[in-house]
């Protein structure tokens, strides 16, 4: 009999959820929100249907993780890529429901990024440890983060200064940088 994971939620949570609430119209919060959460459950399916016991799913401020028995690349690369795949899905759907849709876009194109722990950084990760020795894998995914994330800083430095959009898109832009340096790339005993 399987047992349900157990489900923590941060305080910080509920901090970023006000602050959002003060950026954002309730009704473009509610469909991030249920675009995130369709993120999540896709991730959560496929977990469910490569047979991977979940222990926990933390909520916190820094997004949504899961803890499972350990995995192997092909089950891990499927399950990393099945919450943005689903959101990429919603956008089939945005006659129905455009604001959900365009939020389930963003936020499937975000994790999608090569940068670990996001979906796309896990999925590089599992291809290029599936093809490449231990040593040039992690060389090739550190580098695939740095040239991404100083793309991202010119991003927002161009989205402030030539756009007039304010500091937060550079804000942002150094937020994903100071959380990708703080996670290490992958303890060596997964290799």
């Amino acid at each position: 009999m399987r047992s349900r994971p157990q489900l923590f939620i941060a305080p910080g949570t509920w901090i970023i959820g006000a602050l959002m609430l003060l950026i954002l119209p309730l009704n473009w919060l509610l469909a991030a929100v249920t675009a995130a959460f369709f993120h999540e459950l896709c991730h959560y399916f496929a977990l469910r249907l490569c047979a991977v016991p979940i222990f926990r799913i933390q909520i916190s401020s820094r997004g949504t993780v899961m803890d499972t028995a350990p995995m192997g690349l092909r089950q891990e690369f499927f399950c990393a890529l099945a919450g943005p795949l689903g959101g990429l899905v919603l956008l089939l759907f945005i006659r129905h429901i455009p604001r959900i849709a365009i939020c389930a876009g963003i936020h499937s194109l975000f994790n999608l990024l090569p940068i670990y722990p996001l979906d796309g950084g896990r999925a590089l990760y599992c291809l290029a440890r599936r093809f490449l020795p231990w040593e040039t894998a992690a060389l090739l995914l550190t580098w695939m983060a740095r040239i991404c994330l100083c793309g991202i800083v010119l991003l927002g430095l161009l989205a402030a200064i030539r756009y007039h959009l304010g500091l937060l898109p550079l804000l942002l832009a150094i937020v994903l940088c100071i959380r990708s340096k703080k996670e290490k790339l992958l303890a060596k005993k997964r290799s």
